[in-house]
Parts: structure tokens; sequence; C-alpha cells
């Protein structure tokens, strides 16, 4: 007979494999992130001449934000992974 603790246990390890559904989905959103990116900065290139300071001062803000936000993405998605998916040496 198994053990109920030994089953939930087990159980609560081994759920650990459905957040790996988040993480994929978190790797695809930086990457269209990434593509927003680029087509924002292509514009920003195309517009150069046009803009006047105030606006290439928060066209470069808005390009720091979003380097941020990637990089807290990333931040998230490998923490998280080496937390919660990856193999525990105590089980």
């Amino acid at each position: 007979m198994i053990n109920i603790a030994s089953f939930v246990t087990r159980l609560m390890y081994y759920s650990r494999w459905a957040l790996v559904v988040f993480y994929g989905g978190l790797v695809m959103s930086l990457l269209l992130f990434g593509f927003y990116y680029l087509q924002k900065l292509y514009k920003i290139f195309l517009n150069a001449s046009a803009m006047d300071n105030s606006e290439v001062i928060l066209s470069m803000l808005s390009m720091i934000d979003m380097a941020l936000v990637a990089s807290l993405i990333v931040m998230v998605l490998i923490s998280g992974y080496d937390s919660f998916v990856t193999k525990f040496s105590s089980i």
C-alpha cells in the first residue's frame, strides 16, 4: 500500500513541471517584445531628422524601459526555472 504522505509529496514534487508552460510563454513574449523593440528602433532611425530634442530623449527613455523589462523577464525565467523546475537533489 502506498503511503499517502509519500504520494502527496511526490505529486507536489512533480507538479512543478506545470510551470514549464508559463516559462515557455515568457520566452515567447520575450521574443515578441524583442521584435517590437527592433520595430520601434527602426521607426526612431527613420524619423530621427524630424525629431526635436525632447522627442529623442523620450524615445531613448522608452528604449531603456523596454531593455529593463526584457532583463526582468530573463531574471524571472532563469531564477524561476532554476528554483522550481530543475531537479531537486533532496528528493
